[in-house]
């Protein structure tokens, strides 16, 4: 009745068991023995589980008690180290546990930080920027205040002029030479500026019609029909040019003229001059917010260009293809602004003197797409792939920092869009998709 490791009784002991007929005995319930530290002769310290069990004749009287010694040695020592493995896991798992812990923060202070730097170097890229536009801007805002000083004083000096001779000249005019006065006015004040060319070609025209008509001094008249914008297929206005007066009605009817063409001067140049400084005005201002809104695209594209107008007009076309009802995009207008800007400075860095800056803007199933191209020299097709590269410039030394189109990249990326860039001699394509914003789902 069970196994022994190792056998503790004598000879006849065993003999004796042995030669018994066992299959009348029965065991009663195992009684286990608390574990016991031995030592063995040739198996040195062992480590024993005994155990003991009654066994009973057909009677139930108790007959022998049967004792079983297991060698748990292996067991223990098994268990022993497994204890001690789990331990050392349990500390290695604490340990991990902290380390992931700690580099978890580590990591999060580094993306707040890059975040932080990110947001440094996108102003840092704009202030560049600024930098470099300040000469260009100052030209492009003393230009108009030059046009408007010019035009104050010709209104002033064509105003002195209509108030001394026009009373006294109305005094001296008929009524129909003061009705054709009044229409010759009316018709002058709309017309638009000609070119130098089409000045004298209009001044050849006037004066062989004045010398048909026998008109004297028909050089100094036909000077100042021109100055009228007049063509000789207009009204004749006979009886102003048949007057003998005629020289001084048509210069008085040129300082009027002047005055209206002077004050249309004026607000366009107010107008350009404002356009640029809110260009100038939106792209420098920075916010912290990250928050987005509902935008127009063409809006920002638009303060873009405000901005490079001075070196733009010197010798490059700008071709503008906008669908004509363009959705709503969720941008932030700041940030999307950097993006053009840092695009056409880059085209016109391309372009150099002469040349074509395309902008097109269009909706493709839920996006915008905006191409910019531009007829430079291109770029490299084994450059292309490290464009957008952190610190990588196709610029010569000293003129780019290479962190332009990278900011632009992370400028898309932060609006769910992508950009792709495709280059040959003479063309240069940047295209941005941009999500349209859901408005019907926020």
């Amino acid at each position: 009745i069970g196994k022994t490791d190792y056998d503790f009784f004598s000879k006849e002991q065993s003999d004796y068991f042995n030669s018994q007929d066992r299959s009348t005995f029965k065991h009663g319930k195992i009684e286990n023995i608390p574990e016991e530290v031995v030592h063995l002769p040739n198996l040195g310290t062992r480590i024993l589980q005994m155990s003991k069990v009654p066994i009973f004749d057909e009677t139930s009287n108790p007959q022998y008690l049967l004792g079983i010694t297991q060698d748990i040695t292996d067991r223990k020592r098994a268990e022993a180290e497994r204890d001690l493995l789990l331990k050392e896991l349990s500390h290695l798992n604490f340990s991990l546990e902290r380390k992931v812990y700690e580099r978890t923060q580590e990591l999060s202070e580094a993306l707040t930080n890059l975040k932080t730097t990110q947001q440094e170097l996108i102003l840092s890229g704009k202030m560049a920027a600024l930098g470099q536009l300040t000469a260009s801007i100052a030209h492009e805002i003393n230009t108009p205040l030059g046009v408007i000083r010019g035009a104050a004083l010709n209104i002033v000096s064509s105003f002195h002029t209509a108030l001394q001779k026009l009373p006294l000249l109305l005094l001296r005019l008929s009524p129909t030479q003061q009705m054709d006065f009044i229409t010759l006015l009316n018709t002058s004040l709309p017309q638009p500026s000609l070119s130098t060319r089409a000045e004298r070609q209009l001044l050849q025209q006037w004066e062989e019609e004045l010398n048909k008509l026998g008109i004297l001094n028909s050089e100094a008249i036909a000077f100042e029909l021109v100055l009228l914008r007049l063509a000789p297929e207009s009204l004749a206005f006979p009886s102003i040019l048949r007057s003998p007066e005629s020289l001084e009605i048509l210069q008085v009817a040129n300082s009027l003229v002047l005055q209206s063409q002077n004050i249309q001067s004026i607000q366009q140049e107010v107008d350009r001059a404002a356009k640029i400084v809110f260009a100038l005005k939106t792209y420098s201002h920075h916010s912290q917010s990250e928050e987005k809104s509902l935008i127009n695209i063409t809006d920002s594209i638009e303060i873009a260009i405000a901005l490079y107008e001075n070196r733009l007009k010197q010798g490059i076309e700008v071709a503008r293809c906008y669908d004509p009802e363009l959705p709503k995009i969720l941008g932030n207008p700041d940030q999307l602004t950097q993006v053009w800007v840092n695009l056409i400075d880059n085209a016109i860095y391309a372009i150099g003197q002469q040349g074509k800056l395309e902008i097109v803007v269009e909706q493709q199933a839920n996006f915008l797409m905006i191409e910019i191209t531009d007829s430079g020299r291109g770029i490299p097709v084994e450059l292309l792939h490290q464009l957008f590269d952190p610190f990588f410039t196709t610029k010569a030394r000293g003129e780019g920092s290479g962190l332009g189109l990278d900011i632009v990249k992370q400028i898309i990326l932060k609006h769910d869009g992508d950009i792709q860039v495709r280059s040959q001699v003479g063309q240069t394509t940047f295209s941005i998709l941009l999500p349209i914003a859901d408005i019907d789902n926020g």
